[in-house]
């Protein structure tokens, strides 16, 4: 009893010195699924500089192709599926800690590496093939169906930044927000790797009628906006960026004085649910 309770004296008093002098430390654990919020925080509070980690909402799936036949090829000259991120903010944001997947059941399917940064109303693209990341692009464990499927970003532990599931794909035909980050992801005329999705190019307009009544367009100072049940409105620019929000009671008519963004084009969301291109020329 003597002879192991010295043992253990001896083997606990070795341990401290070692972890004290630096010879023996605790392990970082740089396995990203093990890696809490609070700590990446942290880090990135030591670290200092404009760059933060990505909280949620900050970051969008912009953009995502399903069947690449004959679109944009990976730096070995591959056609693969690809998907566009999107930064909602004006600061650069640092992915690491975040995590993309395309099942539910695994939400840490693919793990950001380190200082993945996208920079302010930026765009980041990546491969979904299976193959190796390289230093000109990110490429994730795991390829699209044609078919259809699902797409999650996602910080592994329940905070959920973007998730869609889509049906059946069209070759060469990819899926995207317009305005940028925000609007309803809707098939495109062509696609817009690693840039805006909206402009002479971009979002098809869906075949429907629409519920609201958005005049003169294009405007000088001044739009009205008809049609029954206006609860909100709201108008942002093409990066994404919100520039006007207002609430209404159920009303029929809403007209917007003053609009003094600069000339440009705009986009009006209505009761967030349908959104119109407004073209302004002052």
């Amino acid at each position: 009893m003597f002879y192991w309770k010295h043992k253990f004296v001896f083997i606990f008093s070795m341990a401290s010195f070692m972890l004290s002098s630096g010879s023996l430390s605790a392990q970082k654990d740089f396995d990203l699924g093990h890696i809490s919020s609070q700590s990446i925080l942290q880090e990135a509070q030591t670290k200092g500089g404009s760059t933060i980690f990505a909280a949620k909402d900050d970051i969008k799936i912009n953009e995502f192709l399903a069947l690449n036949i004959a679109d944009t090829v990976d730096e070995a000259g591959q056609h693969e599926d690809w998907i566009e991120l999107y930064n909602t903010t004006g600061s650069p944001q640092n992915l690491y800690g975040l995590y993309l997947t395309d099942l539910f059941s695994n939400p840490t399917k693919y793990a950001f590496p380190p200082n993945t940064i996208i920079q302010a109303y930026g765009f980041l693209v990546l491969f979904l093939d299976q193959d190796s990341s390289t230093s000109k692009y990110l490429h994730c464990n795991f390829k699209l169906s044609g078919s259809g499927e699902m797409l999650m970003l996602s910080d592994g532990n329940g905070v959920v930044s973007d998730s869609i599931t889509f049906g059946v794909q069209t070759t060469d035909v990819s899926i995207g927000r317009c305005p940028n980050g925000i609007g309803k992801l809707s098939a495109t005329s062509k696609t817009t790797f690693n840039a805006s999705n909206c402009g002479t190019i971009g979002i098809i307009q869906e075949e429907k009628e629409y519920h609201f009544r958005v005049f003169p367009n294009p405007a000088l100072n001044s739009v009205t906006i008809q049609g029954q049940g206006i609860y909100s409105v709201s108008i942002s620019d093409v990066l994404g960026n919100q520039l006007f929000l207002r609430q209404y009671n159920n009303v029929e008519e809403a007209k917007l004085n003053y609009l003094n963004f600069g000339q440009g084009i705009y986009y009006i969301r209505i009761n967030d649910q349908e959104i119109r291109r407004l073209q302004v020329l002052n």
